[in-house]
């Protein structure tokens, strides 16, 4: 075994000293959030969904970290999720229309279509001619079979785009049952 000749103890000179300085909470969530943004931006959702739960755990009543995670679950298929996420954000913010346009097609999608209808509703307040909450809403009214009112809405998205294929689908759709008449 060999033997240690060096003192354990030595004189620490001032310039070794490395200072460490931690990121306060707000540092950290600011750099969780950019972080979220960015993923999110760049398709990686199940990233951004975690940098915003992080965030999340830290700071509760910060409306862009739900949108975030909101948009991250939609993306990724999980609706559920992407539904609460954006009801949290509306909580903070009602005319979020971010939130409004994820929670609409995630309340379409789980099959609640009042909800999806009413979401919808309010974003066109904003905006008439909103593409999405206009095929929302038809999608929503062909499930309710109001049928009427699903050919007014794909009819006034295809005097945007005449090849919307959702539109043209839900436009055939309602005029086929409309000409059926009442059952």
């Amino acid at each position: 075994m060999k033997e240690v000749t060096e003192p354990l103890h030595r004189e620490i000179r001032p310039e070794e000293i490395l200072r460490i300085r931690t990121q306060t909470l707000q540092e950290r969530v600011t750099a969780l959030y950019q972080r979220a943004r960015q993923s999110l931006n760049c398709g990686r959702y199940r990233i951004a969904a975690r940098e915003a739960s992080l965030a999340l755990d830290i700071v509760k009543n910060y409306p862009p970290l739900y949108l975030i995670r909101a948009h991250a679950n939609l993306s990724l298929g999980f609706y559920s999720d992407a539904e609460a996420d954006s009801s949290a954000c509306l909580k903070l913010e009602p005319h979020n229309l971010g939130a409004l346009k994820i929670r609409s097609r995630s309340a379409l999608m789980l099959g609640e279509l009042m909800l999806a209808k009413i979401d919808a509703a309010k974003m066109l307040e904003s905006d008439p001619v909103d593409i999405t909450a206009l095929y929302v809403r038809a999608q929503a009214n062909i499930g309710m079979a109001e049928y009427a009112e699903a050919l007014a809405d794909a009819e006034k998205i295809l005097r945007q785009d005449h090849s919307h294929a959702e539109a043209l689908r839900i436009r055939s759709e309602a005029m086929t049952a409309l000409s059926k008449g009442p059952q």
